[in-house]
């Protein structure tokens, strides 16, 4: 969403400069191809050290910025910190998740994220939050309600769309046949994704449509992860999994499966689901974050995290007929194009710097 940001945004107004608290990777690359300057700190996950903090607070005072937009926990602390300390009072905090729970965070996020609620009514000129449940769970947590709005995520319905040509090349690239069944799962290898669950309700979906596949994409779920691969070979399914890793092509991907599956513990506001909406897909997902109201009434919500049941929601979109796939695919792009589209959702975030600056 970052990246779909400033690339959009209206660069007669607005000169954006991205700094990255580690390494530029793959998104700063992409960012940097879209002449927006992008700066490393380079520190390491999980190590942000005192020397790293100073060279942050350097680089702020150098480059002068009128407003600070902090994109996570960390760098709402450290970022918001140093703009205050480099005499920038435009603070914009950023909220992308909705799950606060130990069991699902390590203890230094938790940690990181109290501190924040603690320096909410102080640091922050605001905080913007991907979805409403993430504004709610946040504000249970201490942030200041009086701070926080809600913009959603946008999705380019331009780049998104339905696409016979995508979903043929994709099944000829992992050598499956034309009618081949595929259902992706487009998120990075996080616990809280849930590719574990996933895999155990995919064993129950395979076992009644032969000719389905799974497909995964995004960083760390590729054919090196070896706790994936375990994992799938004790389902004796290991040739109907495709696990693709970091991919270029999200476009050409989400327009070559029958169904998207989100079966995450927790999320703030998903982009993959907008996206395989935009492309058209039937999308399958947890009740978590905003997933159920961006599916709406055009894709399947599971209410709790039962597999079992995530499992049968997958095998009722992919046994529907071609009539009802097709009324439920226009059904999706269309609630994208009304709800969520990039321009309308890069225009919020445009009023939301223009309140800052008098």
């Amino acid at each position: 969403m970052l990246f779909k940001l400033v690339s959009s945004i209206d660069r007669q107004k607005y000169e954006p400069i991205v700094i990255s608290l580690m390494d530029v990777g793959d998104i700063g690359i992409k960012i940097q191809s879209q002449s927006v300057p992008v700066f490393s700190i380079g520190a390491r996950r999980g190590s942000f050290s005192l020397p790293s903090f100073v060279k942050l607070l350097r680089l702020v005072r150098h480059l002068r910025p009128d407003i600070v937009h902090t994109w996570m926990y960390h760098a709402d602390l450290l970022g918001g910190l140093a703009a205050k300390l480099s005499g920038c009072n435009n603070i914009i905090w950023g909220i992308r998740h909705s799950d606060l729970s130990l069991k699902h965070n390590k203890l230094s996020t938790i940690l990181v994220a109290k501190a924040c609620s603690l320096l909410s009514p102080w640091l922050p000129s605001l905080i913007v939050s991907c979805s409403s449940i993430a504004k709610d769970v946040h504000e249970l947590f201490g942030y200041d309600k009086n701070k926080i709005v809600v913009i959603p995520n946008g999705f380019a319905v331009d780049r998104f769309i339905p696409s016979d040509e995508h979903y043929s090349s994709v099944r000829r690239e992992l050598c499956l046949s034309p009618d081949a069944l595929l259902v992706g799962l487009v998120a990075r290898y996080d616990p809280l994704k849930n590719h574990f669950g996933f895999i155990e309700a995919a064993s129950t979906v395979a076992a009644t449509i032969p000719s389905v596949h799974f497909v995964f994409v995004g960083a760390g779920a590729g054919p090196d992860n070896a706790d994936l691969q375990h994992k799938i070979s004790l389902t004796n399914l290991e040739s109907r999994f495709h696990l693709l890793g970091y991919r270029s092509d999200i476009p050409r991907l989400m327009s070559s499966f029958d169904v998207l599956a989100s079966p995450s513990i927790g999320e703030g506001f998903s982009n993959s689901i907008g996206e395989a909406m935009a492309s058209g897909v039937v999308c399958v997902v947890t009740n978590v974050g905003d997933s159920g109201h961006i599916v709406g009434d055009a894709g399947f919500v599971v209410d709790d995290l039962n597999m079992s049941r995530f499992a049968q929601a997958m095998l009722r979109a992919l046994e529907l007929n071609h009539l009802s796939r097709r009324t439920m695919s226009i059904k999706a792009r269309k609630r994208i194009l009304n709800l969520f589209e990039l321009t309308r959702v890069v225009a919020q975030f445009e009023a939301v710097y223009s309140s800052l600056i008098v």
